[in-house]
């Protein structure tokens, strides 16, 4: 049996207005993700499909103070997480990568409640990259490499009361 653990996780966020229209948004994570007790030689070893180094990073436009399209945001930005292990073993690690995306959201006030439509993009340059192994160990690591969704567009409503 494994016993899985953190020896330590430290994330941080950051939300910088530019100006009254453009922000920056992003964030960090280091995950130092590794099996703390195990009875098979694998105590100390790296937890398989968990970065190291991790974060995003956001440039975003608000539409303030024109009637027709206020309520209107856009943004792009990138995505990116470092090398990883493939297998508890760590015998072979995934390459580490970086993700562009977009999206665009229009928020109606409806009363005391915004309606907000969002309309995302995901691998905006239709990269290849390699995202994980086989989560639910189907198959051997090395045979179970996902790769990353391709372009991949979707949409979405919220109501916020």
């Amino acid at each position: 049996r494994i016993r899985l653990g953190y020896s330590c996780l430290i994330t941080d966020l950051i939300h910088y207005q530019i100006t009254d229209k453009i922000s920056v948004v992003g964030n960090y994570a280091f995950t130092d993700a590794r099996i703390t007790k195990d009875f098979s030689g694998l105590q100390g070893n790296r937890l398989n499909n968990v970065p190291e180094h991790s974060g995003s990073l956001w440039l975003k436009y608000d539409v303030h103070h024109y009637e027709p399209l206020n309520g209107l945001s856009f943004g792009v930005g990138v995505f990116a997480a470092g090398q990883r292990q493939g297998d508890n073993d760590n015998t072979f690690a995934l390459p580490g990568y970086a993700r562009v995306d977009a999206f665009t959201s229009y928020a109606y006030k409806i009363g005391t409640s915004r309606l907000i439509t969002q309309f995302n993009i995901r691998n905006l340059l239709d990269k290849i990259y390699y995202e994980s192994t086989d989560p639910f160990q189907n198959a051997p690591p090395r045979v179970g490499i996902y790769p990353g969704a391709p372009l991949t567009a979707m949409g979405s409503i919220r109501l916020e009361f």
